[in-house]
């Protein structure tokens, strides 16, 4: 009995050694990805619209002591949910309004997100071969941390890493309920459950899914075992912290009443049956994604297939896979798809592939630690030898040169590398906020006509303030619809329609060409701001020109006759 202990002891000691480890080595990284972030371009529409420009209202709101403007901001948030902008307000309370302050943050998560991956695959490990396997948890965390899809997206102000963080302790803190576990675990589990869906609702919803698919098996399991009864207490337990969260913001989200409710359903039913009528995404793209993006060689995930293979049957493996099946079928089968979509399920992937690995390696210290440096060492030798046969294999042979041009820079693993925003270049975007701010006052009213897929009404309400605008204009307008339209399709106003849009204004910028990139179908707006001047008398003034891109473009100020 003594010897038993004492084995046990040693054990939990060897497990804590471990998470000491992988705590520094995620410090490390932290430290590594966070400092050189890349500041070449800054926020596209995406993050500025549904991260950024939340995030600012809930900030200026609190600092003017206008509790009610920032809770209206956090409600909000009905298609891209209000957790992360949350924080990055909490974050920003601390830096002021930053967008490196943001990357950094961003680049945190990932790191704290490779540390969760290591912690839930030792949670899982201890469980099976009849004791802590060391070696499994290892092997997940460099599959995240060399993963170079995470480092391009953890500088972004995209959901996709911040949910993963969420989601990778979500997992842990599921698995670590149990029956011989008190309440206080299920209330934890529900609340990172409940966290990682309200930081982005579509992988929330299909994380939940992939859980409750492992709580009714579960329950099955302690039904046959007649403890039924006892499941149930707990499972309440599990789902008080979403049932409660989900009835607030989906039936009464006070301080609002039903009718904001409503909208809340209505918004999330329509953002998870979107983009259903696009044109699928092809093959070849989807799995260029999968091998040349988010690992930094193909061999890399032939060897997590290994991996997953390897993981069946394993204990305790059985949440992963649901989740993993969760979050990778649903988009994998969407006619839609984006590169950052994979981020999510590869998590789980990432704690499989490291679970199968340890099983299938040799059980003895020194021959396991040999075929681990050797499956290390046939990973990273000479990655470009077969991405670049993969690039030329997906892609038609006039576009080769193109495609392995790019190869370093989307395989890159330098903390500076790229970063996976559709801003534009921060000189270019200075350059056109200054003309803009030297051509509205600190108070104006601002619309704009035109459309710009890189400068988004946020980034230009968030710069206008940086340069002197008034916060109050930015609380007061920022979310109010500002363009004529968000698609490359004319709504075909008429003179009256025009005039009431114009109305709410004090100055309409616009620029020549309308459309930063000079796309063509949307160079019908420039007949919009012909038809201001023309028909309803507003005066154009010329605010200076930028050069964006390779083309220069000029911008204008337009105002009503006095």
């Amino acid at each position: 009995m003594d010897a038993e202990r004492a084995a046990v002891s040693e054990e939990a000691r060897a497990l804590r050694r471990h998470r000491l480890a992988a705590a520094a080595v995620g410090a490390l990284l932290a430290l590594v990805w966070a400092l050189p972030v890349s500041r070449e371009h800054t926020w596209g529409w995406d993050e500025s619209m549904h991260a950024e420009l939340p995030a600012v209202r809930m900030l200026l709101a609190a600092r003017a002591a206008e509790p009610g403007e920032a809770f209206g901001a956090l409600l909000d948030c009905q298609q891209y949910p209000f957790a992360y902008p949350a924080a990055l307000a909490a974050l920003q309370g601390f830096t002021g309004v930053s967008e490196l302050a943001c990357r950094a943050f961003g680049r945190v998560l990932w790191a704290l997100t490779c540390l969760g991956v290591f912690l839930l695959v030792q949670e899982v490990a201890r469980r099976g071969r009849g004791g802590a396997d060391h070696l499994a948890p290892w092997l997940a965390m460099a599959f995240a941390a060399a993963s170079p899809m995470g480092l391009a997206f953890s500088g972004t102000l995209f959901l996709e890493v911040p949910f993963a963080c969420c989601a990778v302790f979500a997992l842990r803190a599921w698995i670590r309920r149990g029956p011989e576990h008190g309440r206080g675990r299920e209330l934890i589990a529900g609340a990172w459950v409940t966290l990682a869906f309200f930081t982005k609702f579509n992988y929330g919803a299909m994380l939940g899914a992939g859980l409750l698919v492992d709580l009714l098996v579960e329950g099955v399991g302690e039904q046959r075992s007649g403890r039924g009864r006892a499941w149930l207490r707990r499972a309440a337990w599990l789902a008080l912290v979403p049932a409660v969260a989900l009835a607030w913001w989906f039936l009464l989200p006070i301080p609002d009443g039903p009718a904001r409710g409503m909208a809340h359903a209505r918004a999330f039913l329509g953002f998870m049956a979107g983009n259903q009528e696009v044109a699928r995404t092809s093959w070849d793209v989807r799995a260029g994604h999968w091998l040349l993006f988010l690992v930094f060689a193909p061999r890399v995930l032939l060897l997590a297939g290994a991996g997953l293979a390897g993981s069946l049957g394993a204990k305790g493996s059985r949440p992963l896979w649901l989740v993993f099946l969760a979050l990778a079928v649903p988009p994998a089968l969407h006619p839609f798809h984006l590169d950052r979509l994979l981020l999510p399920g590869s998590l789980a992937l990432w704690g499989l592939a490291g679970l199968g690995l340890a099983r299938l390696l040799p059980g003895r210290l020194p021959v396991r630690a040999a075929c681990a440096a050797c499956l290390a060492a046939a990973a990273a030798i000479a990655p470009s030898w077969d991405s670049s046969r993969i690039a030329r294999s997906l892609v038609e042979e006039r576009h080769w040169e193109y495609a392995l041009a790019q190869l370093p820079a989307l395989r890159s693993l330098h903390p500076a590398r790229p970063l996976a925003t559709a801003g534009p270049r921060r000189a270019e975007a200075d350059a056109l906020l200054d003309l803009a701010a030297g051509a509205v006052g600190p108070r104006e009213r601002i619309g704009w006509i035109g459309i710009s897929s890189e400068l988004s009404p946020a980034a230009l309400h968030i710069g206008l303030v940086a340069r002197g605008g008034s916060p109050e204009r930015l609380l007061r307008d920022a979310h109010r619809p500002s363009f004529i339209t968000l698609e490359g399709v004319d709504p075909g106003w008429d003179g009256s329609r025009l005039a009431d849009y114009a109305a709410g204004f004090d100055v309409i910028l616009a620029t020549d060409p309308p459309d930063l990139k000079a796309r063509s179908d949307r160079a019908f707006t420039a007949g919009y701001v012909e038809r201001l001047v023309g028909e309803l008398g507003w005066s154009r003034e010329s605010a200076g020109v930028a050069l964006i891109g390779p083309r220069t473009v000029e911008l204008f100020a337009c105002r009503p006759s006095r």
